[in-house]
This record gives C-alpha cells, structure tokens and sequence, in this order.
C-alpha cells in the first residue's frame, strides 16, 4: 500500500531536496538494473527447458513493480516542478507589473 505524505519546506530548499530525491532515484535505476540479468538469465532458462516458468514470470513481475515505484517517484518530482515553475513565473509576472504608486 502506498500512501501520499505531503510537507512544507521554504522555497529555496526545494532545487537540494529535488536533488537529494533524484539522487536517490538513480540508486534505485541502478538497483534495478542490476536485476535484468538474473531475470533475463530465468526467461532464458524457462524458455529453453520449460522449468522454472513461475520463477521468470515473478521475476518479470519484480522488476515492473520496481520500474512502476521509480516512475512514480519520477512523476511526483515532475509535479513538484510544475508548482514550482508556476510560482516562478508568477513572482515573475508580480516583479514586472508597473507600480501604480
């Protein structure tokens, strides 16, 4: 089960912690990475001798649940950014108004 945790930070914080959480990202592709070997090697192994098929289909399936998590953490830090990119743009547009004073 999955569940969403929502925090507040400064806005400054924001491009280190996007950073900190891609970092740990890549470590994760990495690791995942790392399984297409052995699961490869099991497909083989079950293609050729018609054993172990369950083994390769749970490693498959291992290995979509792993990309599946990577893509979603992906996909928060792709929302995170689009927030970010409208509050830019937004301070942006307050610093170019002329002031009516």
């Amino acid at each position: 089960m999955k569940i969403k945790i929502l925090e507040t930070i400064d806005l400054q914080e924001l491009p280190s912690r996007l950073n900190e959480r891609m970092n740990a990202i890549e470590s994760e592709i990495v690791a995942t990475l790392t399984l297409c070997g052995p699961v490869d090697t099991s497909i083989a192994s079950a293609s050729d001798t018609g054993q172990n098929l369950q083994n390769a289909i749970s490693n498959v399936d291992l290995l979509r649940q792993n990309l599946y998590n990577i893509d979603s953490k992906l996909e928060d830090i792709q929302t995170i950014l689009s927030g970010y990119e409208e509050i830019v743009n937004s301070k942006q547009a307050e610093e170019n108004e002329p002031d009516d004073s």
